[in-house]
């Protein structure tokens, strides 16, 4: 007896159907979400091969783990498929990846892993396995949010039990939209090791607002709630790891006003809501108050002087921070801060906000450069 596994569509002898590992139950497109998988060799400099899960639409590609693309049930080699033979890591000056690292994207609502964001982490030298959304290209189903994470759940899967990688060596990386799938991952997957968000958002209700009637306010918002309630920073202020966030900071898209307004940018509420969860008596009255300023420069040049205005002592905040993990371990929130100076607070504060949020000058759709590509820090 032959049994096919729902998630890379490959055939074999019922005795080893369990080596796969389970497959998550994924409601109505579950079934008919089929991916085409393909496989190929991507080294750097004698490090292990390291993966990018990519969140476009539901089908797969990898550049991970066998040494030659396995071909689909027709025969004919699936699309996406990078041969390392094909491309010299890119190391831009940046950390070379880790021996152990894994790399997952996540695509926005008009890319496809073909085309999208996988290519910064391709070009910094990382192994990919990219995804198309559920009804995108190849994939079927409806890109509902109960669809999409149904349909992450099976990446996370194939990473995992197919490649064989550790949820801690895998790190999310996700664009615009993607940012929904990526945050249920690290909520789900809890010691997934880290998460870049680029040009994503904190709540879909506001930017659904800025392009319908405002007689329609409520409407919209019990839609969407209701239906596409794409709870982005709610998701990730329950995952415990490392987050980095790029704020394109000409950004047409996720901006509630117009683009020159960086204020209104939902990227500023995401690191908000993150760093408050996180760091609640940092971020009181007077932190919040100088992160927004902080928030409000939209040129390297404003940042800095902003940084240095308040004086930022990053060799204190480093061992105030370290000490109190010491003390109190690492999980969120923290109550750090609670025993330090107004002024104290404030430089934890613009430290904390450096240090998960980084500026790309740049609108939505422009590709993320490869120097951009930055592991999150950590203490």
């Amino acid at each position: 007896m032959l049994e096919r596994c729902s998630c890379c569509w490959q055939v074999w002898p019922a005795s080893e159907a369990s080596a796969a590992g389970p497959t998550p139950s994924t409601g109505s497109s579950s079934l008919s979400w089929r991916p085409h998988i393909g496989t190929s060799l991507q080294r750097t400099r004698g490090s292990s091969p390291a993966t990018t899960l990519t969140s476009g639409a539901g089908q797969l590609t990898s550049t991970g783990k066998s040494p030659a693309p396995e071909r689909s049930p027709e025969g004919a080699l699936p699309a996406g498929v990078w041969p390392s033979s094909a491309r010299s890591p890119c190391t831009g000056g940046q950390q070379t990846p880790s021996s152990t690292g894994s790399r997952s994207c996540c695509e926005g609502n008009a890319g496809f892993y073909e085309v999208g964001c996988v290519s910064t982490p391709l070009e910094a030298g990382y192994s990919v396995l990219g995804w198309n959304h559920p009804g995108f290209a190849g994939s079927t189903g409806v890109p509902f949010p109960q669809n999409e994470a149904n349909a992450m759940d099976v990446v996370v899967q194939f990473a995992i039990h197919r490649l064989g990688f550790q949820p801690q060596d895998i790190i999310l990386y996700a664009w615009s939209i993607g940012g929904f799938t990526a945050t249920w991952a690290a909520m789900s997957y809890p010691d997934i090791s880290a998460v870049i968000l680029d040009a994503s958002f904190d709540d879909l209700v506001p930017l659904a607002l800025k392009v319908m009637p405002e007689s329609w306010r409520g409407l919209v918002t019990r839609t969407v709630r209701q239906h596409l309630n794409l709870n982005n920073s709610e998701q990730l202020c329950r995952y415990q790891g490392p987050v980095l966030l790029i704020r394109r900071t000409k950004d047409e898209i996720i901006t509630t006003t117009v683009p020159e307004d960086i204020m209104s940018n939902r990227g500023n509420d995401l690191l908000l809501k993150l760093l408050q969860h996180r760091y609640p008596r940092v971020m009181a009255e007077e932190g919040l108050r100088v992160v927004k300023q902080w928030l409000e420069a939209s040129s390297q040049l404003e940042e800095a002087s902003i940084y240095s205005r308040w004086e930022v002592e990053e060799d204190w905040c480093l061992s105030v921070l370290r000490s109190y993990q010491a003390e109190h371990g690492p999980d969120f929130p923290w109550s750090v801060g609670e025993d330090v100076s107004v002024h104290g607070r404030q430089q934890l504060a613009l430290f904390l906000a450096q240090k998960h949020l980084h500026n790309f000058e740049a609108t939505h759709c422009t590709p993320l450069p490869v120097q951009y590509f930055q592991m999150p820090w950590h203490l």
